[in-house]
């Protein structure tokens, strides 16, 4: 059972941000007549998302407060997050209906999947990633949060910060203070801008795997992300920077939610893009208003899965997600 409080300067409910109609979501496509490369393409598309957000905004405070799927055991997260609704402006600083959305499939996730290590593109709030650090405390060895906009991530950085301190106050046990400083003050997070496509972007990231796990792959077990697309020429950068994040073979996943529906061209662009880099798209869930999770995962992988399954006879063995 999730809830959800706010603290707001003079307004006391929680504001809800309005998923992109079409129209909004033309306003910020970049015009690919003007452009004369796919990357001017993608630059101009970044350039109109609402990067370098002023921060003269009001800002809210929003307390989440769940139990995982299995073990019940508590999860809190703080977020700070622009206290308007987003309307036409793309940016990081709104709490976008999909980071809940995710952050609740993980809880719902949290035995199934048992990842090493994390990380989240295009995080804004990060309300994701704070939610995953709690659910895989256990295991987790780094988690990177990434995002292109270096305001935005400042603000995830506060938000990390703020959760952690709220955790320590309100521990009413040695256990759960013990918990707080030992298990989640101990995993490595780190706040790093990435720009999706660039091959560039991604050694630094490499690099903190190395330095600070004991897997040598360069890689992630689990990769985040909620409504990362918002224009057609986004999609092959960013499939390319998930598919070059996930572990080579082995049982990685690319998360995906979504809170608008995406436009038939686009669609097909995702299919086109998975399909030569070798991604398998699986839809978990749509509830037909443009709310949607997908998950994405090797070929390869869901290929030995059947192969395997085909061994012992029974095809009933396919590890299909829940």
């Amino acid at each position: 059972m999730a809830s959800s409080s706010t603290t707001t300067t003079g307004i006391s409910d929680k504001t809800a941000a309005a998923p992109l109609t079409e129209e909004q979501e033309s306003l910020h496509a970049p015009s690919t007549e003007a452009a004369t490369s796919d990357e001017e393409s993608v630059t101009d598309c970044f350039a109109d998302m609402g990067f370098m957000f002023e921060g003269n905004q009001p800002s809210k405070l929003v307390h989440f407060k769940w139990k995982t799927g299995v073990t019940k055991r508590p999860v809190a997260v703080a977020v700070s997050a622009a206290d308007d609704e987003p309307g036409a402006v793309i940016s990081g600083h709104y709490l976008w209906p999909a980071a809940e959305m995710l952050a609740t499939y993980l809880l719902e996730q949290e035995t199934r999947l048992r990842p090493v290590t994390v990380v989240e593109l295009g995080a804004g709030c990060a309300l994701a990633s704070l939610a995953a650090l709690q659910i895989w405390q256990d295991v987790l060895q780094c988690l990177v949060v990434t995002d292109h906009d270096p305001g935005t991530l400042e603000r995830a950085c506060d938000n990390h910060e703020s959760t952690l301190q709220e955790l320590l106050d309100s521990s009413l046990t040695d256990e759960a203070l013990n918990s707080a400083i030992n298990d989640l003050g101990s995993i490595p997070v780190f706040f790093q801008g990435l720009e999706w496509g660039k091959q560039d972007a991604l050694l630094s990231i490499r690099e903190i795997l190395q330095e600070h796990t004991n897997t040598r792959k360069g890689c992630f077990d689990v990769v985040l992300g909620s409504d990362l697309i918002y224009c057609l020429q986004v999609v092959e950068p960013l499939f390319q920077t998930v598919a070059d994040l996930m572990t080579l073979g082995q049982h990685s996943v690319f998360i995906l939610t979504q809170s608008f529906a995406y436009e038939e061209e686009t669609e097909g662009e995702i299919d086109r893009v998975c399909e030569e880099l070798g991604l398998l798209r699986t839809l978990i869930s749509d509830d037909g208003k443009g709310n949607r999770i997908q998950e994405f995962g090797r070929q390869q992988q869901h290929q030995l899965q059947e192969q395997q399954a085909v061994a012992k006879g029974n095809v009933a063995d396919l590890q299909e997600p829940e």
